[in-house]
């Protein structure tokens, strides 16, 4: 008889354990967070008389003729206004009435068309000048007072007629603390009333006199002018 074989199973063999170590997670890129934007500070500050509100107003971009304006503020109502621009390089235009117009920096205009307004410049101490625009030919008695004016700046009344309208200096006239040499213009010629008048607010009437260049003239629509330039 043949003797059956024998099935040997294979014995185990012990298995080496290996340890491993973990590895740190490789870093990821940063996300970029939005930019949170700050509130802009308001270009124009302003109050109506009319109603007794105020309020702020950032403007718009200048788009006219002159270069070196970049902002402007026109106001839309139709009374007077008291406005001030906090941003340099401003084109200001107030109401129909009384307005209080007041830059503070760079070279600026201000438009204070009818009525009797006051202009406020900014100092020049950053080298800047400013333009002042009053309108008397509407018929009614306007007093505009200017703060401010310095050389290099320049003043202009429309609706002056040359040969016509007089421009007599006074040498102390205006409100108390802005009082100053000033024009006092019958703008229908002598004897006509005075219609238009203008103080230099700190200006003397020797200032004037040495340092004031006056010229006038028209516009090509006839509208006639008297400006004043302080050299």
């Amino acid at each position: 008889a043949i003797a059956p074989a024998f099935y040997h199973a294979p014995v185990p063999q012990p298995v080496a354990l290996q340890l491993v170590e973990p590895q740190p997670a490789a870093p990821q890129p940063a996300v970029p967070q939005p930019a949170v934007p700050k509130p802009a500070a308001p270009a124009f500050l302003f109050t109506d008389p009319a109603t007794g509100t105020s309020g702020s107003d950032p403007g718009t971009d200048y788009a006219g003729p002159v270069s070196y304006l970049q902002h402007q503020f026109i106001w839309p109502g139709s009374g007077g206004v008291a406005v001030r621009a906090d941003v340099p390089n401003a084109f200001l235009h107030g109401g129909p009435g009384a307005d209080a117009l007041t830059v503070t920096a760079g070279t600026n205009v201000l438009d204070g068309g009818g009525g009797s307004n006051f202009l406020v410049g900014s100092t020049g101490a950053d080298g800047g000048t400013d333009t002042f625009f009053v309108d008397c030919r509407a018929g009614a008695e306007t007093w505009s007072t200017l703060v401010n004016f310095h050389p290099g700046d320049s003043a202009t009344i429309f609706g002056f007629h040359d040969g016509i309208s007089t421009r007599p200096y006074t040498a102390v006239d205006g409100a108390g603390g802005y009082q100053g040499v000033t024009i006092h213009s019958e703008i229908d010629g002598p004897g006509t009333g005075i219609l238009g008048s203008m103080t230099f607010a700190g200006v003397s009437q020797a200032t004037a006199e040495a340092r004031f260049a006056v010229s006038a003239g028209r516009l090509p629509d006839g509208t006639g002018y008297l400006l004043i330039h302080y050299q």
